[in-house]
């Protein structure tokens, strides 16, 4: 794939079958052979983000099976990208995923992104991107997460690992992680929240005095 498009251009590629295809992969290449400045592949391949997460949410019953699967199985890759964006933009397309799939169709997918967060050589890029994309899960799929699957919820297995995350020695998962937790606190509560509020409480109050402003301001 020598030739890369820039943002504009993206959107006359709609008509080709495997058009997902390609902008799952522009999304997670962050370094191609092409003739456009870094600026302008860097905007392309935002474009790419953009224009993906809006096709599986328009088009979702019409992407082939096959694409669903590629798509499924190289996002993840853009969690660790250098760019800031591309990861915010990552966990937007991995969210609207599981959104328009369900929860059981990508089950692996809150347990990996926990992985590379536990992981200690995970990047810190990677551990933010996963840490940003169970966030942007939660806060679209709060409900659907609290269901019962086989006897399971998978926001019975989330819940215990984001009180752990909130004790990251990095910032901004700690931030994160709490913002993660008060999703499921609001009214109505989640079963699951209820069921760990003796531990989340007294979390929520030792954090009160982190010394970070926006773990603070998660508090509130």
């Amino acid at each position: 794939m020598n030739w890369q498009p820039n943002a504009a251009q993206l959107s006359q590629l709609a008509k080709f079958s495997d058009i997902n295809n390609y902008l799952t992969y522009l999304t997670t290449h962050a370094e191609a052979e092409t003739q456009l400045t870094s600026d302008q592949y860097q905007a392309a391949r935002s474009a790419a983000a953009i224009l993906l997460k809006n096709n599986i949410r328009s088009s979702w019953s019409t992407i082939q099976d096959a694409s669903k699967t590629y798509i499924r199985s190289t996002i993840v890759l853009g969690l660790n990208d250098s760019n800031q964006l591309i990861r915010n933009y990552t966990g937007n397309v991995i969210t609207e995923l599981v959104k328009k799939g369900g929860v059981l169709s990508w089950p692996q997918i809150l347990p990996d992104l926990v992985a590379a967060i536990q992981n200690s050589s995970s990047s810190p890029s990677l551990q933010e991107g996963a840490m940003g994309a169970i966030f942007k899960i939660c806060e679209d799929n709060s409900v659907a997460l609290d269901k019962e699957y086989q006897s399971q919820r998978p926001l019975a297995f989330l819940i215990p690992k984001l009180l752990e995350f909130t004790q990251s020695s990095s910032q901004k998962i700690r931030a994160k992680a709490l913002s993660t937790i008060n999703i499921f606190l609001a009214d109505p509560i989640a079963l699951s929240a209820k069921e760990n509020i003796d531990k989340i409480l007294p979390q929520i109050i030792q954090m009160t005095t982190d010394t970070d402003e926006d773990v603070r301001r998660a508090c509130l």
